[in-house]
């Protein structure tokens, strides 16, 4: 194990920083302890929500700050704030965030410090992809992630290390190794000898250093970073520490501890041995310390202050948060709970227009825009989007050599470089943790997913982080982004790979939900989604790829995230339906025309935003209303529409709104697949019946 300063003040080796430097740090440590003091105080007073106590770690955090350039990222966990705060993260604002306020997630938009991170783990792919979005743009910047033990049992650990290591990103693993997880000790965890070890394996160096030795953590921290720096790839350094305190304020810490552990370690105190040799260096006295311990309390004490005297937020602040732009059902609900629909004038953003630079044609698509399918649709638009924009760059698994399991991609890593098209590990919460980080660097990453039914695993990556960042961080970070995942039945498929999940996306605020059903809404569509101010899941039907084609020559690329299509027009009933399923309604909708029926068809194309206008109108005219998706009846979206339907055309209705769809089953394989998607004559007889009435 690394070390340079014993516990008892001693020095083992000729210290690499001055005894001025040394002071600072021994400074920010004691700060550091007088507000985790503080903060547990609050948090017992009821001022603050349940708090994750770091005393006996300061020397690891206060180091690995330390270490680091301005400009450099920080990912770390909810228990960092000693770190997070030496990287610029104000107290303040800290504290804020502990009260229940989201707006303390707003750091400084100089600092590069993201908010800290509650699930486990989870967030170590973000500095991955904030390192790997630096090393593309040519920067100099690193990115550092902080962890616990308990985190390297994730499999966010492997996946993350494995990306830095594959793709060689500047990116600094940091795992405090305090002993346990929650109650869990470090020897149950693993039975590696070490954590540091595991670094071989994925051909990274790992250092095993003194976490209580602020000099030497500081020291192991600053090679990795310079290694990172010069190209060399990521670290692993495990930083062995030890927590004096509960887990969290809710924990007791003597269940589960061996009896004197504490004692033990409290006699390896990181401040103490700072405090040993600078005393024996003649450089610490008592009065040094009274004023360090009384600005320390001053400068806390003034934080809390402020941060207590922020006003609550207004109910308006919630739904401005959510996304760039309030959207027509936000602000509906905004209204309706009595909020001032001001929003356009008290967004924190300047007001955007939908770009165009991103869309216009080029040369490289032209030829692919007579007459195309869908498929061949949306390769053109990621050709346009990659020609555009430098920002953007294509991950995925397969999808660089190959062009993906369906050729969505095919052709253009040989035509825009390896650069930006990335083929991946066999990873999905990698893949969409890596874009999340490339996001939040700026660059606008289109991440691909090979089937709906895989995504499942990113899930974590996408309802607690990419759906949240900006809420949690009051607009500071974004993450303009596209999640691409094929879906749906039709094509015979193995299990996993016919899912139509979609309600289940639908269902987080802070994403956008797009399905295309015809290759010019897929061009047009997934060319907004890039241009995006917010992630978007952009679903594609599997069995429309190569179902039909449209000349998109003269396409102006108009259509935007948001309204449904009035694919047809008609008086006496309304087919409701989007993506996969349209070529079923389509064709029921022609069947009942054949018959005399004026029917009008309705591509709703976002679920969310829903557009609610667009469909109350066409049922307010029709009076009748048939919704088919092949998604699962119970808690599918079709529902959601009904629901609207009832509560703002309900008086319209002549018949209640009927739904077709699949049914409430496993989506089944090959041969059972006829008997559980919606047909045209089920949709036909829903129809008649309708009209029966």
């Amino acid at each position: 194990m690394f070390r340079l300063l014993n516990p008892d003040g001693t020095v083992l080796d000729r210290l690499p920083i001055t005894l001025d430097e040394m002071k600072d740090l021994y400074a920010d440590m004691v700060e550091a302890r007088a507000f985790d003091a503080k903060s547990m105080t609050l948090q017992r007073q009821g001022r603050l929500a349940t708090y994750a106590p770091f005393r006996g770690q300061e020397a690891a955090q206060i180091g690995a700050a330390a270490a680091l350039q301005d400009g450099d990222w920080v990912a770390a966990t909810y228990r960092d704030a000693a770190l997070n705060w030496r990287a610029g993260y104000p107290w303040g604002a800290l504290i804020l965030g502990r009260t229940g306020d989201e707006r303390g997630g707003q750091v400084p938009p100089d600092i590069n410090v993201l908010p800290p991170s509650i699930t486990v783990g989870g967030h170590m792919i973000h500095a991955v992809g904030l390192a790997w979005a630096e090393q593309l743009n040519g920067g100099t910047r690193v990115a550092l992630t902080s962890f616990g033990d308990g985190a390297t049992s994730e499999g966010d650990f492997h996946e993350a290390m494995n990306f830095a290591a594959v793709y060689s990103t500047p990116t600094v693993f940091f795992c405090q190794n305090n002993g346990y997880a929650i109650s869990y000790p470090v020897s149950e965890q693993t039975k590696s000898e070490t954590i540091a070890i595991k670094a071989e394996a994925y051909g990274m160096p790992g250092v095993r250093v003194d976490g209580n030795d602020v000099v030497a953590v500081l020291v192991a921290v600053k090679e990795a970073t310079v290694r990172a720096r010069s190209g060399d790839g990521p670290s692993l350094i495990e930083a062995v520490t030890y927590r004096l305190g509960p887990h969290t304020t809710a924990d007791d810490p003597t269940r589960y501890r061996q009896d004197h552990e504490g004692t033990r370690w409290e006699s390896k105190d990181p401040l103490e041995r700072v405090r040993r040799l600078l005393e024996r260096q003649g450089e610490w006295t008592q009065d040094w310390q009274d004023e360090l311990d009384a600005s320390a309390t001053e400068r806390i004490e003034t934080a809390v202050e402020w941060a207590e005297s922020v006003p609550e937020p207004t109910f308006e602040e919630m739904f401005e948060r959510m996304y760039a732009e309030p959207t027509g059902p936000l602000r509906e609900q905004l209204r309706e709970g009595g909020g001032q629909d001001g929003t356009e004038e008290k967004s924190p953003l300047p007001r955007r227009k939908p770009g165009r630079a991103l869309r216009k044609s080029t040369s490289s698509d032209d030829g692919l825009r007579a007459e195309v399918n869908l498929a061949q649709a949306l390769n053109s638009a990621l050709d346009t989007a990659l020609a555009n924009d430098e920002r953007v760059v294509l991950l995925g698994e397969d999808i660089g050599r190959t062009g993906g399991v369906f050729r969505i991609t095919d052709g253009l890593r040989d035509r825009h470089g390896a650069d930006r098209v990335f083929d991946t590990p066999v990873a999905e919460s990698g893949i969409v943790g890596a874009a999340f980080g490339m996001a939040l660097a700026g660059l606008r990453p289109v991440a691909e997913i090979q089937f709906l039914g895989f995504s499942y695993p990113a899930y974590d990556q996408i309802i607690n982080h990419v759906a949240r960042i900006r809420n949690r961080t009051n607009h500071r970070f974004t993450a303009p982004m596209v999640i691409r995942m094929p879906y749906g039945g039709g094509i015979g498929a193995a299990e996993h790979h016919s899912e139509s999940t979609e309600a289940i996306y639908a269902h987080i605020p802070g994403i956008k939900v797009v399905v295309p059903s015809t290759p010019r809404d897929a061009r047009s569509l997934l060319l907004a989604a890039i241009d995006d101010p917010d992630p978007v899941v952009f679903l594609e039907p599997i069995r429309l790829y190569r179902a039909v084609k449209e000349d998109l020559t003269g396409a102006d690329d108009d259509v935007e995230i948001g309204p449904v299509r009035v694919e047809r027009s008609g008086d006496d009933i309304t087919l409701i339906s989007w993506g996969a399923m349209m070529k079923e309604t389509r064709s029921a909708a022609s069947a009942l025309e054949s018959e005399g029926v004026s029917v009008e068809v309705i591509d709703v194309r976002t679920l969310s935003p829903l557009d609610r206008d667009g469909i109350v109108a066409s049922v307010e005219k029709t009076g009748r209303a048939v919704i088919v998706h092949e998604a699962p009846l119970s808690g599918g979206f079709g529902g959601e529409i009904a629901a609207t339907i009832s509560e703002r055309a309900l008086y319209s209705l002549r018949v209640p709104v009927r739904r077709v769809t699949g049914w409430d089953t496993i989506f089944p394989l090959k041969r059972s697949e006829s008997h559980y998607l919606p047909s045209v004559d089920r949709i036909v007889e829903a129809a008649s019946e309708t009209l029966e009435d």
